[in-house]
């Protein structure tokens, strides 16, 4: 009877594992703050009312990815938002690299992904860009960890690491042409030159 009981706990268990919830708030801005997707798939780095993100929550980026969901949810988010974007097959006529296996790839310009926080002017009905994500901790520190191994996000450093690479770097997506969320995390801690702020995943669009 006893070993029939802890068969049954086992069981339960395992089912409230697979069928975790997730935090089904919306991790939205204070208004008039406004996030942006930008890059060498957009040919701009402004933000404007086309690139604009939504805000959403952890539970609807689980929707589309369970594993990325399961990293959101063991960070402190202060906001979180996603957008859908396209990377052409035009050429962005210009190269950046990435660093996978341990080597240094050159891809076209158009795989270099990042996002603007921004504030938007009711008035002018314009926006004023309030940070670059990432950028350079001399003037601005947004420090920025990749949250799915489709994106590679350069050392965080001024001077450039072994393979050349430094925060004056713009992170590069590692995907083929095509459609994909792109979801921007704000945690609540500070960002510094050495505390991560920020993180950015990619999920493949369906």
């Amino acid at each position: 009877m006893k070993k029939l009981f802890t068969l049954a706990l086992l069981a339960v268990t395992s089912l409230t594992a697979c069928g975790q919830s997730f935090d089904k708030e919306v991790k939205a801005a204070p208004e008039g703050v406004t996030y942006h997707y930008v890059g060498g798939y957009e040919g701009s780095w402004a933000a404007t009312e086309k690139n604009v993100m939504t805000a959403t929550s952890v539970a609807e980026v689980a929707k589309l990815d369970k594993a990325l969901a399961k990293t959101l949810a063991k960070k402190s988010i202060e906001h979180l938002y996603m957008a859908k974007i396209t990377i052409p097959t035009e050429d962005a006529n210009w190269t950046a690299k990435l660093l996978k296996d341990g080597e240094v790839k050159e891809v076209n310009g158009k795989f270099t992904v990042k996002v603007i926080e921004a504030a938007f002017l009711a008035e002018e009905q314009t926006y004023t860009n309030s940070h670059w994500i990432p950028n350079p901790a001399d003037t601005d520190p947004c420090h920025v960890e990749a949250l799915t191994s489709n994106i590679f996000i350069p050392a965080y450093q001024k001077e450039p690491d072994e393979h050349g690479f430094s925060w004056g770097d713009n992170p590069v997506m590692d995907v083929e042409v095509g459609s994909y969320n792109l979801v921007i995390a704000k945690y609540t801690a500070l960002s510094t030159a050495t505390v991560v702020g920020y993180g950015l995943g990619l999920i493949a669009a369906k």
